[in-house]
């Protein structure tokens, strides 16, 4: 087996088998895999636009796997972060994860990066292989699934058409622009609220990087349904939710993604307005969706419940995993 660097500007073939290779190597997962799109972005341009390298193992002309690294510059500069570590099942138990894992500890030493971290389930083969490879988990999440055909939609409806007092609701759908994206960039503050792993740092949420990740929707083929609370007397935004739909995906599939409400408009239940109202939204605008996945961390109590009230359910639980790279 040999290992080739990816070119992230023309990746060709090698792309295509390790795409390939994730699609066909993850038998633990319940739900269809990452668009292309989505996948090829992740692996080579990412969401905040840091470094990235790809890396694809080749046995005999033909790509068994792969994985991918991201840099992060303005914050956790001692991490690389693993992403999409993946070997084809029919080239499992022959060691080709502990040689892709090895080399993941090669380059991210390479690159003045004493850790690396991944996103991993925390049960099941790949903990257990997780586990083998040195790596702990230092932090735990829960994936929620939310049944879209049996759901309560007249609840929805119901919680939708409460108006709080003082405020009101703004829909967008695309890429955020202009003072849009002035208004995204101060609400993703409200994200670093959330549970974060010990010795990972939050977020640097900078009008460049919210840019970069709002301008990736269109080359990863995902829309984006934003609902925005903006408080009447001044018109500031005091939080907002977000589904994906991918264009190119599987259409009966979608995301519940970024969920905030900034402190100083908490207690007026507007974080379950923003999201019945955005359920009914996506009903009306993409009917095709029957299931949306959401990550809560497993300590962020006002979220679950927030979740736990509009139906959704425990999925299957994951967690970050770091390993030491330093010699």
């Amino acid at each position: 087996m040999e290992l080739h660097r990816i070119d992230l500007d023309r990746p060709g073939h090698l792309l295509d088998g390790y795409y390939a290779a994730y699609v066909a190597g993850d038998d633990e997962r319940p739900e269809p895999p990452r668009s292309r799109p989505r996948f090829a972005w992740m692996i080579t341009r990412g969401w905040a636009g840091y470094p990235h390298e790809a890396w694809a193992a080749v046995a005999d002309g033909e790509v068994v796997g792969g994985y991918a690294l991201e840099f992060p510059e303005d914050e956790n500069p001692h991490l690389a972060e693993l992403l999409a570590l993946t070997v084809h099942p029919a080239h499992r138990r022959r060691g080709v994860g502990r040689a892709l894992i090895a080399h993941v500890h090669e380059r991210a030493r390479a690159n003045g990066r004493g850790a690396v971290l991944t996103w991993a389930r925390a049960e099941g083969a790949t903990a257990g292989f997780a586990k083998a490879l040195g790596f702990d988990q230092t932090y735990a999440s829960v994936r929620r699934l939310l049944d879209l055909r049996t759901a309560g939609w007249d609840r929805y409806r119901e919680l939708a058409a409460v108006r709080v007092p003082g405020y009101e609701l703004e829909y967008w759908d695309g890429p955020a622009r202009g003072a849009r994206l002035d208004d995204l960039t101060a609400l993703m503050q409200g994200m670093n609220d959330a549970p974060q792993a010990e010795g990972v740092d939050k977020p640097d949420w900078g009008r460049e990087r919210v840019a970069f990740a709002e301008e990736a929707l269109g080359p990863c083929r995902q829309r984006s349904l934003v609902v925005v609370a903006r408080r009447l007397a001044d018109g500031v935004p005091a939080g907002f939710t977000r589904i994906y739909v991918d264009e190119d995906g599987e259409p009966a599939w979608g995301l519940q993604a970024d969920t905030t409400v900034l402190r100083e408009h908490r207690g007026r239940r507007l974080g379950v307005l923003l999201k019945a109202a955005n359920l009914v939204r996506l009903r009306r605008d993409a009917p095709s969706v029957e299931r949306l996945v959401t990550w809560n961390a497993a300590s962020n109590a006002p979220m679950v419940a927030v979740n736990d009230e509009l139906g959704y359910r425990p999925l299957d639980a994951w967690g970050q995993w770091t390993a030491q790279s330093a010699t």
